[in-house]
């Protein structure tokens, strides 16, 4: 919608950029046109007005430069040149008219006019004759804009004002000075200007268009990626608004499960302490083995912790390196044994000698750790946890399996969910807080690998891990 928006709006502004930029085109055309004609005009006048202050001028009479039949009273009119070259006077009315007869291809042609004219070429047409008829009410110049033959053309009538040389050649009642005498009509085809003119417009329109989509591409890709930007900068506040609030979430969960095992120690060792004489040998060693597991307990719940936040702050490196499984398994067993032995628990080894895997010795230790200790914590006394594994292609698939309470479908699909953590008691009330499996997930993928977990309400508990194999022989 953002998108359409802008769009619009920068399609209405190079709209009417380019509307507003062809009208002064078309003023610029009409008056460059007007500039030419007045320029003409101008130039005409002058040398009207030098050659009638000369009084005319001679030139060679020819079939071009005829007598002129107005001046046939002038007894001046026709002259022989002292070598006997035949000359005749020309006045300016009958020298402009010639000149541009002579050049007939000429862009701007003008001639004299007058609503009395001495000589009935002179005579307007009806446009010009409206023309005139203003000018003699005051106007100076009056134009218009026509097309004849397909040609374009700008018909201009300026005021001709008379002054004291225009006496040589006509009387008093023709002529006084200072007022029109007449007007010059100056008829301009426009056409090639208008041409240029259009080729200009029709390029600024092109340049206009090229503008418009470079700058619509422009918008498109800014405005996309300011969307990108806010989309990823909600997503990064809802990420962080509900890892805030599992945060929360686990770090009650921590305190509580980290207090019930602590009271454990403190009131056992109380007992011991205080009371020790009122209790037989036998009740004796029952609380030391339940001091024994809540310090276990506690031990697993700050390591997990601090793993957890060392690899939230990425200062857990992954260093992979050959690994005997069978032998890592057996040293880990051990581990085990005594928590097992408490719980009456009995730990199976049934990893083959062909799993040889190629893994981080610190991650690797942890999963099983966590793996471990949770089929241990949710098996009951007589129960069993067994370890084995298969090749899979290039994987070693590890199965983890337990005897012991298993989980239902609602446990089973928040397992992985950090939103989702929660305190689980074991067989013998052992807090667990899930986030043992989180780290579990993490570092069994950075290894290329995955975890799934099957299960069923008291039928037990298997989890599957893949890890690569190590494809070189340990030596």
């Amino acid at each position: 919608m953002a998108i359409l928006l802008v769009f619009i709006i920068w399609s209405i502004v190079m709209v009417l950029t380019l509307f507003y930029t062809l009208k002064d085109i078309d003023k610029f055309f009409t008056s460059s046109i007007l500039l030419a004609a007045r320029t003409a005009h101008n130039k005409d006048v002058l040398y009207r007005h030098w050659v009638a202050m000369q009084g005319g001028v001679y030139v060679p009479i020819t079939e071009l430069t005829p007598p002129n039949p107005f001046l046939s009273n002038n007894p001046n009119r026709d002259i022989t040149s002292t070598s006997g070259l035949k000359l005749t006077l020309i006045n300016p009315a009958f020298m402009t008219r010639l000149v541009y007869e002579s050049f007939p291809t000429n862009e701007i042609r003008s001639h004299l006019i007058s609503l009395d004219p001495v000589n009935d070429n002179n005579l307007p047409d009806e446009w010009e004759k409206f023309a005139l008829r203003k000018i003699m009410e005051g106007k100076d110049e009056i134009y218009i804009t026509e097309t004849f033959d397909n040609k374009e053309y700008l018909k201009m009538v300026k005021a001709f004002i008379a002054d004291k040389s225009c006496l040589k050649c006509h009387n008093d009642a023709y002529c006084k000075p200072g007022k029109p005498a007449g007007a010059i009509s100056i008829n301009y085809e426009t056409t090639a200007v208008k041409k240029r003119f259009f080729l200009h417009k029709k390029a600024l329109i092109v340049r206009h268009i090229i503008i418009w989509l470079i700058g619509f591409v422009f918008i498109f890709i800014g405005l996309y990626t300011i969307q990108r930007y806010v989309k990823r900068l909600q997503k990064m506040q809802s990420k962080l608004h509900a890892n805030n609030m599992a945060k929360d979430t686990f770090f009650s969960i921590i305190g509580h499960d980290l207090r019930a095992p602590l009271n454990g120690l403190i009131g056992y060792s109380d007992l011991l302490i205080s009371k020790r004489s009122l209790y037989d040998e036998e009740k004796q060693q029952k609380f030391l083995k339940s001091i024994n597991i809540s310090a276990h307990l506690m031990n697993n719940l700050l390591d997990n912790l601090l793993t957890w936040s060392r690899e939230q702050s990425g200062l857990i490196d992954y260093n992979p390196a050959p690994l005997e499984l069978k032998i890592f398994c057996d040293e880990l067993i051990l581990l085990f044994n005594e928590i097992a032995l408490q719980k009456e628990v009995h730990i199976i080894n049934n990893i083959i000698d062909e799993c040889n895997i190629r893994a981080g010795r610190n991650m690797l230790e942890t999963i099983f750790r966590n793996l471990l200790n949770n089929a241990i914590k949710y098996t009951g006394p007589g129960g069993q946890v067994s370890i084995s594994s298969y090749v899979y292609g290039k994987y070693c698939i590890i199965e983890i399996s337990d005897t012991g309470i298993g989980m239902s479908n609602e446990q089973l699909s928040n397992l992985f969910l950090f939103t989702a953590l929660q305190s689980t008691s074991g067989t013998s009330n052992e807090k667990g807080t899930g986030l043992g499996l989180i780290l579990c997930k993490d570092f069994i993928e950075r290894h290329g690998g995955k975890i799934t977990i099957e299960s069923e309400m008291g039928h037990g508990t298997k989890v599957k891990l893949s890890i690569p194999i190590n494809s070189k022989k340990i030596h």
